[in-house]
C-alpha cells in the first residue's frame, strides 16, 4: 500500500512541483506565468535564489516519502510529526496557489494537493499496521 501511494500520488507531484520550483530558479521564459503570481517577465534574483531553496526541499520531500516506505510501522512520533508539518505546509500551499492573481497558477494547486494526500495517506496506513 505505501509504494503504491509514493507511485501514484507523491512521486508524480514532487517531480511536477520540483519542475515548476526549479523552472523558476533558472528564469525559465514560458513557466514565468505559473509562479510568483503570474507577474513577472524576469524573475529577481533573490527570488530565484528562494525557488533554488524550495527545489531542494522537494528534492528532500521526495527522498524523504520514499524512506517512510521502508520504515517499520508504528513510526516514532518525531516522524509523524514531520509528516504531519508536511501534510499542513502542502495544504497551505495549496491554498495559496488556489486563490492566485494567476489562472495558470491555480492548476498548482493540484500536486500540492496530491503531495498532501499522498503525505496524509502514508501517515494513516502507518497508524493502521
Amino acid at each position: 500500500m505505501k509504494r503504491q501511494i509514493f507511485n501514484i500520488l507523491l512521486f508524480p507531484a514532487l517531480v511536477i512541483n520540483f519542475y515548476l520550483v526549479f523552472s523558476g530558479a533558472l528564469n525559465i521564459k514560458s513557466m514565468l506565468p505559473r509562479i510568483a503570481g503570474g507577474g513577472f517577465e524576469s524573475l529577481p534574483s533573490g527570488l530565484r535564489l528562494i525557488y533554488l531553496g524550495l527545489s531542494m526541499f522537494m528534492i528532500w520531500q521526495l527522498l524523504y516519502a520514499n524512506r517512510l516506505i521502508n520504515l517499520p510501522t508504528p513510526w516514532g512520533s518525531r516522524t509523524d510529526r514531520t509528516v504531519g508539518f508536511l501534510i499542513v505546509l502542502s495544504v497551505l500551499s495549496a491554498l495559496v496557489n488556489a486563490i492566485s492573481r494567476s489562472p495558470v497558477e491555480r492548476w498548482n494547486a493540484i500536486p500540492a494537493l496530491m503531495v498532501a494526500l499522498g503525505f496524509y495517506l502514508l501517515r494513516r496506513s502507518s497508524k493502521q499496521n
